[in-house]
């Protein structure tokens, strides 16, 4: 009795689902200029230093920044790393790449920084190129 009562109310909450719609306020255009970001960010060549890329033919576009930021509000302390906050500081680079036009880009340093509204902070520079 107990697996039937448990069956029928399965059953009720499947057949109750079965016409459920998800609607969300991102468009089309919105949706695929995320995903093509992701896609071309993840396609950038790095090269290990500036020599290595213009031995490799890459032309120099400009230099680049990312920066990341952790801010902990109150009720909390802060809990991102410095590894985590460098690679959202490396993502945020890689904008600055795809902005400028580049396919390449070489990363020159990563370092922490002192920034007044944030607990912790990390700046990346380097340099774009098109390859």
């Amino acid at each position: 009795m107990k697996y039937f009562s448990l069956l029928i109310c399965a059953v009720s909450f499947l057949t109750g689902c079965n016409n459920v719609t998800y609607t969300t306020n991102i468009d089309d255009d919105v949706l695929s200029e995320h995903v093509s970001s992701h896609i071309k960010k993840r396609g950038l060549e790095q090269f290990y230093s500036v020599q290595d890329a213009l031995d490799r033919g890459a032309s120099p576009l400009g230099g680049i920044k990312g920066e990341s930021c952790d801010v902990s509000d109150d009720t909390r302390t802060s809990s991102i790393s410095y590894n985590r906050l460098k690679s959202q500081a490396i993502e945020s680079l890689k904008n600055d790449v795809l902005y400028l036009g580049g396919n390449a880009f070489t990363l020159e340093q990563c370092q922490s920084v002192s920034r007044y509204n944030c607990d912790l902070a990390v700046i990346c520079t380097g340099q774009a190129y098109n390859y």
